[in-house]
């Protein structure tokens, strides 16, 4: 729907030492006609039937060879001089640092035309990667070292591999460093992936906390994800005004999660 805008995103970027590699899984749709209008634009490019998002953003990378690496998907996009200033903040004494870098996006609801956004270098100070992913990920970046180090995405995960990685990543002692420039445009629509997941991506990221902490935060990230009544709840606090008296927040958690998870790590796993 938006593979043209996020092609044209790079190459408007206008930087002059790129790969530019695209991994389609066999559209049938005019993505076809779309990719061989800018084929020259490409170092590789490819449209076949994949396993998954997982397996081709991997693919894609397989045939890279720069540096920095990213992938951006099909319906977002890189604001202007993104990539000039990604390759500045790798650079270190004439050398790049190995890192992850990442900044802040656009995320645009394409059905209301509402746009908001956050502020990651806040996120970064006081959440834990670990526990929830703020990490936007059209707007980060990392080494080829860093992607050769912590391997290849998870292809057995299709909403939460993005965030398995960079718990790896974080458990590896890779630095991240977060920046509150604006570096990309996330579209959110009624078609998109991350948005029908529904139960099933609340079960997948169920896993993935159950690769890297207890059974209690699976639980109670569950628990909360599962059950309206929280939901409900917010909507009456707000609904008297209780807010004024009280944090939701914390008479949620003081209510049901006291006795399993600490308020810190509740904070985190609601926003999953």
């Amino acid at each position: 729907m938006y593979l043209e805008d996020t092609i044209q995103s790079v190459i408007g970027q206008n930087y002059p030492n790129i790969e530019h590699i695209l991994i389609d899984g066999g559209s049938t749709d005019e993505s076809l006609e779309v990719i061989k209008k800018y084929e020259g634009h490409f170092t590789h490019w490819q449209s076949r039937k994949d396993d998954g998002q997982s397996d081709a953003i991997n693919q894609g990378f397989r045939h890279a060879t720069g540096d920095i690496v990213a992938w951006l998907n099909s319906d977002d996009q890189y604001l202007p001089s993104t990539l000039h200033h990604v390759a500045q903040a790798f650079v270190r004494e004439g050398g790049l640092e190995d890192k992850i870098y990442f900044g802040n996006c656009i995320k645009l609801n394409t059905d209301t035309c509402e746009t908001k956004s956050k502020n990651m270098l806040e996120y970064h100070q006081n959440l834990n990667i670990e526990l929830t992913d703020y990490i936007v990920q059209p707007s980060s970046f990392w080494t080829r070292k860093v992607w050769q180090q912590i391997g290849e995405l998870d292809e057995a995960l299709d909403f939460g591999m993005d965030w398995d990685w960079f718990i790896r990543a974080n458990r590896a002692r890779i630095p991240f460093e977060a920046t509150n420039r604006f570096m990309s445009i996330n579209r959110f629509h009624s078609e998109k992936k991350s948005s029908l997941g529904g139960m099933r991506r609340v079960e997948e990221l169920a896993k993935v906390y159950a690769r890297y902490h207890n059974d209690d935060i699976k639980n109670a990230y569950l628990q909360y994800h599962q059950n309206d009544r929280y939901k409900t709840f917010r909507k009456w606090h707000r609904r008297f005004r209780l807010q004024r008296f009280t944090d939701t927040n914390r008479v949620i958690h003081s209510l049901y999660f006291k006795n399993k998870i600490s308020y810190a790590d509740f904070l985190n796993i609601i926003r999953m």
